[in-house]
């Protein structure tokens, strides 16, 4: 059974309250608790930020013009357009075809459904579901949780993608790269695409073969990590470390005027960041390699700053996806740090 490709949970005793920071049902049960319990006490949480549907409708110009070969994406409550696509577009409705998905990865794995976010009125759907099995930090108060990750766009901008992550629930560094990474970054993981061209009936049937495709990650995330947790390392090791992550900018010998003002102000920004990773390090973290990672993943997900993030409150929640800026360095961090220790 599928079910049996995860390894059932042992039962933590140790008070881990500051370490609860997730969204729903499944948090307040934990909170009320006060301890991290075991997984098959948890209750899940409800899909209700699902229960909206979509069409599409001949997109036209203001003036009323149909034009051609394009069809906008309206939310049947609201009546509001979300985006428009081509003539291949087929919706994924979220009511009727995401919310079983979900339900049947949470199903097929024995997980719990923790969190569902809509971004942009619904443009974008993102749903975790939390898997049996937490792996300790040598601090003896910090996890890290296995999950699988389900992405949508509802205005075709890209597939329907699941894969496999591990986060921390206490400052949600997630680890991205290790289940949603490129081949050609020497990452060889696991990452199905679904795309909006296919049925809705081949998109359930492919969940077997998804959980499949993630086990290995998961098992290579047991050896790497454990790996990274027993690896003290040094101050100069850290700074060496962050700046093949950042690397300082250069100046050649010669060069004056405004691109040396402006190399001058880049390379004082870099300096400026591997300080503020450095004493993330410092404040929460153990002086190993996966502290070190840990020390420029929270950053880049949590205190960087995100263009336009005053005006757009989910703007670091798209930094954080896929392609996005604080996705991009958490994957750098990870590849240097499995090279580098």
């Amino acid at each position: 059974m599928i079910a049996e490709l995860l390894n059932r949970p042992a039962r933590l005793s140790a008070p881990l309250s500051r370490t609860i920071d997730l969204d729903g049902d499944y948090v307040r049960l934990m909170r009320l608790r006060g301890t991290w319990a075991c997984f098959d006490d948890v209750q899940p949480v409800g899909l209700d930020p699902l229960r909206f549907e979509l069409t599409t409708e001949p997109a036209q110009t203001r003036d009323g013009q149909i034009i051609p070969d394009s069809h906008a994406v309206i939310r049947t409550d609201t009546g509001a357009p979300l985006g428009t696509v081509g003539n291949r577009f087929e919706n994924i409705q979220p009511g009727s075809e995401l919310c079983p998905l979900v339900e049947a990865l949470a199903q097929e794995t024995g997980g719990k459904i923790a969190k569902v976010s809509v971004l942009d009125g619904g443009k974008d759907v993102l749903a975790r579901v939390i898997l049996p099995g937490e792996i300790a930090e040598p601090d003896g108060r910090s996890i890290n949780l296995y999950s699988i990750n389900l992405q949508a766009s509802n205005v075709g901008k890209g597939a329907l993608r699941i894969a496999g992550s591990v986060f921390r629930p206490w400052c949600r560094n997630q680890y991205h790269a290790f289940a949603t990474g490129k081949a050609d970054r020497g990452n060889q993981v696991a990452c199905v695409s679904i795309r909006h061209t296919e049925s809705g009936g081949s998109r359930v049937r492919q969940i077997r073969g998804i959980i499949d495709a993630l086990r290995p990650s998961f098992e290579r995330f047991q050896s790497d990590f454990s790996r990274l947790m027993a690896r003290p390392v040094s101050f100069s090791e850290r700074q060496t470390f962050y700046s093949h992550v950042l690397p300082v900018p250069t100046i050649a010998p010669g060069t004056a005027g405004e691109e040396l003002r402006k190399l001058m102000d880049k390379r004082s920004k870099v300096v400026k960041t591997h300080r503020e990773f450095e004493n993330i390090v410092a404040q929460y973290e153990t002086e190993t390699a996966w502290g070190a990672l840990n020390g420029v993943t929270r950053w880049a997900q949590h205190h960087s700053k995100v263009r336009g993030e005053r005006a757009d409150s989910e703007a670091r929640a798209y930094a954080n996806l896929a392609g996005g800026p604080a996705y991009e360095l958490s994957v750098s961090a990870q590849d240097v740090a499995l090279n580098m220790f």
